[in-house]
């Protein structure tokens, strides 16, 4: 019987120190979790002066979270605001969260855009969004002058993503850009122009009358006078603070000129005015006439120097709708129907 007990205790401690060494072992085995960081985009857009506070959702234990910009040291916090806006540029970002056996890092970028733009009044200015509207439709994206000290503006081109912004008065223009939960503020400094602008035409480019009244008169052609010629007196007559005539004939006749700076199409607004020689009168020999008078129509064509080039290039005259656009129906002072022209819309800045 002693023998049998020893055997059974003896049994026993063997099972007990097995059982005591395989724990032992199977918590040496087992490894602490690693931190999980997650929330953060691969790339940011900021602009001058933005501010960017950076907010990484962590998951199991974390003993600290230390934060690198261009492989320095800059933070040891589970948040970061990132303040450096005063350059532009990419700056490299790490962040790596630490516990006793682990390490987790995370890497992004921060890019700095300028989305201030300075320009002169009457002057077109382009827009540029930053790079964080990229696959976004741009015809989608809402441009919007934000507190505008003056309805004297004008935003082009909108639905291309790279709009035009015009403004008559100088100032400080602030305009948003948005679309879905994106935005961007660009700040826009208008100034006094460096040359003097004036009102008036300043340059015939092409005159040419058809047949009709006045022709050669206004201005009076002169045997061996070449077109060229033609338009510098027709220039002398209108050009500046001249208000002098100049015949266009019959139908089909012409003169092209331009101004010496761009002129804003302000939606509303009357943005120049043209002088023609229509006049009222009783002078009928027909007794009890009607108060007549002369009034001479004309097609009216606006264009912008998109290419920069001074010219007046074919492909770019709008034409302004008038009376001979409209119906007898629409328009129930006409006597007989008028057809309607095929017309381009007058959109964008015109020069």
């Amino acid at each position: 019987m002693k023998t049998i007990h020893k055997i059974l205790f003896s049994t026993g401690c063997i099972a007990a120190m097995l059982l005591f060494a395989t724990g032992c072992t199977e918590k040496a085995d087992l490894p602490e979790p690693a931190p999980i960081l997650s929330g953060l985009e691969p790339e940011y857009f900021l602009t001058v002066n933005d501010k960017l506070t950076l907010s990484p959702k962590v998951g199991n234990r974390i003993d600290s979270i230390v934060w690198w910009i261009d492989g320095q040291r800059v933070a040891n916090a589970l948040t970061y605001t990132f303040d450096r806006t005063a350059q532009t540029g990419t700056y490299r970002m790490l962040v790596r969260a630490y516990n006793e056996d682990n390490i987790t890092q995370q890497a992004f970028s921060i890019t700095i855009e300028d989305l201030s733009f300075r320009g002169f009044v009457n002057t077109v200015i382009p827009l540029e969004i930053s790079k964080k509207f990229e696959g976004k439709d741009p015809a989608k994206i809402v441009w919007e002058v934000m507190e505008p000290q003056t309805t004297h503006y004008r935003i082009a081109l909108s639905e291309t993503g790279t709009p035009l912004f015009c403004a008559i008065k100088p100032g400080l223009y602030k305009i948003k850009a948005a679309i879905d939960d994106l935005s961007d503020v660009i700040s826009i400094r208008v100034l006094f122009s460096e040359r003097m602008q004036t009102p008036y035409i300043s340059k015939v480019f092409h005159y040419l009358p058809a047949p009709g009244q006045f022709v050669n008169k206004l201005p009076k052609y002169e045997d061996g006078d070449t077109q060229e010629v033609m338009n510098l007196k027709a220039e002398a007559l209108i050009a500046g603070e001249k208000n002098e005539l100049v015949t266009l004939g019959g139908w089909g006749g012409c003169i092209v000129f331009g101004f010496d700076h761009t002129i804003v199409n302000v939606a509303g607004k009357r943005d120049f005015r043209i002088l023609g020689n229509a006049f009222g009168a009783n002078a009928n020999p027909r007794p009890d006439p009607p108060f007549g008078g002369s009034c001479e129509p004309g097609i009216i064509m606006v264009a912008y120097d998109k290419n920069k080039n001074g010219k007046p290039d074919e492909d770019e005259w709008y034409e302004i709708r008038g009376s001979g656009n409209m119906t007898a129906e629409a328009n129930p002072g006409t006597k007989s129907p008028k057809t309607k022209a095929k017309m381009l819309p007058l959109t964008g800045i015109t020069k």
